[in-house]
């Protein structure tokens, strides 16, 4: 049973630390180089997660690791051996050109392997055009394309593409030994939506991202000479992006070190015998998985927990202050007014949940049956993030260093199930704090 000493709040608190906890780059990054002999190695690649990413790989290997890795503005500094260099996100800037420019020096001036750490952003923090585009020309498409609701595949095609790493023409230019680790924000992993593949065998040609850029043009037009450029690679002016087949991969290989399913998965065994339910991630529209979630938790007659991945999108009709996190909890609200003991958390896991300053938030069936005309109010709104705070509903924000999507929990029978899914994710945490303490 729940006591008045770890009331819900308290179990909704735990359970976003231990989220937190397990979307850890730096952690991922050590444990995947814990079995690796010390060699040197140079240090490239970018994204959301570099810092991060950098500190786990100076956490195994202290000694013999240098580059430089692409990081958002705010957070670049020196790191070691490993300078961190600021560059732009969303849209690439002068920083992400000088980035890839210096790492070129770089990989110019040593023959030591390379270890690329990559993650979500990097198309834009590693944002250097092909030959005959400007970073104008990047820029502009990168606002097309951030304006026109493409899925990350759609996307990441085009921008293959265009960039000078993009599509394996990384691996193509170093010609060496490359191990690439990967914290994964796309949710089915796939290594080539990731960054815009650097290291990777392009799965596509010219024809299939000249077909997203021409249909993407007709709503959002582009510069002239990104669609230029695309027709002379249909026409074969312009050589393809390197196919698996390619000597460039003879000597590379790649892992996905952390992403929303390895965390899905590892908050399923520290439940351990509480037997979660997992789920397929939820994506779409916000209000479809609201509705999905609102009937699983109602059609669960014996106390249940279950967990999923998420990325649901939002329409806004409004000016209101929250994001899909916040929103969608809200939501699920609404339609378990009369429903009794359940908790639903959405958990943002780079701590940036909209034009809030909220990780995501949370609700449950006392605040559902005490303020479903409230909770309808602001859902019209669209200021979920005013609800959230105003009821001590959200999750504290800022960015983590992390983005691997979002983590989704819904338990029925908090009452049952409460205190022990307290001791289980206490003792977790502790676990893993011990072993990844020794290792640093």
């Amino acid at each position: 049973m729940v006591t008045e000493d770890h009331p819900t709040a308290s179990l909704a608190r735990s359970l976003f630390r231990l989220v937190l906890s397990m979307a850890d780059p730096r952690a991922a990054v050590a444990d995947a180089l814990a079995d690796r002999p010390k060699q040197p190695f140079l240090v490239l690649g970018g994204g959301k997660a570099a810092r991060a990413m950098g500190l786990g790989a100076l956490d195994r290997f202290p000694d013999g690791l240098h580059g430089a890795l692409a990081a958002p503005g705010g957070h670049a500094s020196p790191q070691g051996a490993i300078r961190l260099l600021a560059a732009g996100h969303p849209l690439p800037d002068a920083g992400s050109l000088a980035v890839v420019d210096a790492q070129e020096r770089l990989l110019a001036q040593s023959t030591d392997p390379v270890l690329f750490l990559l993650s979500g952003g990097a198309s834009a923090m590693l944002g250097a055009p092909v030959a005959g585009l400007s970073l104008e020309d990047l820029r502009g498409l990168s606002r097309a394309l951030l304006a026109g609701g493409l899925d990350i595949h759609a996307m990441n095609t085009l921008r293959r593409h265009v960039l000078r790493w993009g599509g394996g023409k990384f691996a193509q230019r170093a010609r060496r030994a490359i191990e690439t680790l990967i914290v994964s924000d796309v949710l089915d992993d796939d290594p080539a939506a990731i960054g815009s593949g650097p290291t990777v065998p392009e799965p596509s040609g010219f024809a299939e991202a000249l077909a997203v850029a021409d249909a993407l043009d007709r709503v959002h037009p582009l510069p002239p000479a990104v669609l230029r450029h695309l027709r002379a690679g249909v026409r074969g002016e312009i050589p393809p992006n390197p196919a698996a087949a390619d000597q460039a991969f003879a000597r590379t290989q790649w892992r996905i070190v952390l992403s929303n399913r390895t965390v899905v998965l590892e908050l399923s065994d520290a439940l351990g015998e509480l037997g979660p339910g997992l789920l397929p991630p939820r994506v779409g529209d916000v209000e479809v998985v609201a509705a999905d979630w609102a009937e699983r938790i109602r059609a669960s007659d014996s106390p249940s927990v279950f967990i999923a991945g998420g990325e649901p999108t939002v329409r806004l009709a409004g000016e209101g202050i929250g994001g899909r996190n916040q929103h969608l909890a809200l939501s699920v609200a609404a339609r378990l007014a009369t429903v009794d003991d359940w908790l639903f958390l959405s958990i943002a896991t780079d701590g940036m949940d909209g034009n809030s300053h909220a990780a995501g938030g949370w609700t449950d069936a006392a605040s559902a049956r005490r303020d479903a005309a409230g909770i309808a109010r602001h859902l019209a709104r669209f200021d979920s993030g005013t609800w959230c705070a105003e009821h001590g509903r959200t999750f504290p924000g800022g960015p983590t260093g992390s983005n691997v999507a979002d983590i989704h929990i819904a338990i029925r029978g908090v009452r049952a199930l409460g205190d022990r899914i307290l001791k289980r994710a206490a003792g977790f945490q502790e676990s893993n704090q011990s072993v990844r303490s020794s290792a640093r």
